[in-house]
C-alpha cells in the first residue's frame, strides 16, 4: 500500500498493515493523496485529504477479481506490438495508485500484441504497459472490471523518433532527446 500526493512531485509514502485488518501510513504533510492497497489479485484507492494535527480513517475493500483482455497498437500503424509488459493497478478519482510489482513476472503481449491478465483486481483499474525497448511510449488504459466479470482495453504506443522529440540514432548509437 502506497499513498501518492497529488500535483507536484512525484512522491511514494509506504504504508504498513497492522494485524489483518488495518493500515497506518505516517509522516504524510497537509495536502490531498491517492492512497492504496493492492495485492497481485485485488485492492481498492481513495483520495484523501490530510490535515496537520488530524488522523484521517479511510476503509479500503477489496473489490474482487475479473479478467482483462489488452492489446497493444502502433499509434500510427495500428500494427500489433509484442513484447509489452502488463500491469494493473487500481483508480481513484481517475488517479492511477503505485504498487510494487515485478517487471519479470508481468505477462508479455503475443505477436498479436494481445495478452489476458487473469486473475486482475476488479473495480476502477488502470492497465499500465512497460514496452519491451525505450523507443516506445508507455502507453496505459483505464476501465471498470466488475467483480467476476471481463474488460477489454486497447493500448496505443507511439514510436519515439527524432521528429516527435524521442530517438535519434547517432551511429550504432541511440539517444533520447527532450
Amino acid at each position: 500500500m502506497y499513498a501518492r500526493p497529488l500535483g507536484g512531485a512525484f512522491w511514494l509514502i509506504p504504508g504498513a498493515v497492522e494485524g489483518t485488518s488495518s493500515f497506518r501510513i505516517t509522516g504524510l504533510r497537509s495536502g490531498r493523496y491517492v492512497v492504496g492497497a493492492q495485492t497481485t489479485f485485488e485492492g481498492d484507492a481513495q483520495i484523501a485529504e490530510v490535515r496537520a494535527g488530524e488522523t484521517v480513517q479511510l476503509t479500503l475493500t477489496a473489490r474482487g477479481r475479473g479478467v482483462v483482455d489488452a492489446t497493444v497498437l502502433d499509434f500510427r500503424t495500428r500494427a500489433p506490438l509484442a513484447g509489452a509488459a502488463r500491469h494493473v493497478v487500481m483508480l481513484a478519482s481517475g488517479e492511477h495508485t503505485i504498487t510494487s510489482w515485478d517487471p519479470g513476472a508481468l505477462a508479455r503481449t503475443d505477436a498479436r500484441g494481445r495478452v489476458t491478465i487473469d486473475p486482475a483486481p476488479a473495480g476502477s483499474i488502470g492497465v499500465d504497459c512497460m514496452m519491451p525497448s525505450f523507443r516506445w511510449s508507455t502507453p496505459s488504459a483505464d476501465a471498470a472490471l466488475a467483480a467476476g466479470g471481463r474488460a477489454a482495453v486497447q493500448l496505443l504506443s507511439v514510436e519515439l523518433t527524432s521528429e516527435n522529440g524521442g530517438w535519434r540514432h547517432v551511429g550504432d548509437r541511440a539517444r533520447l532527446e527532450h
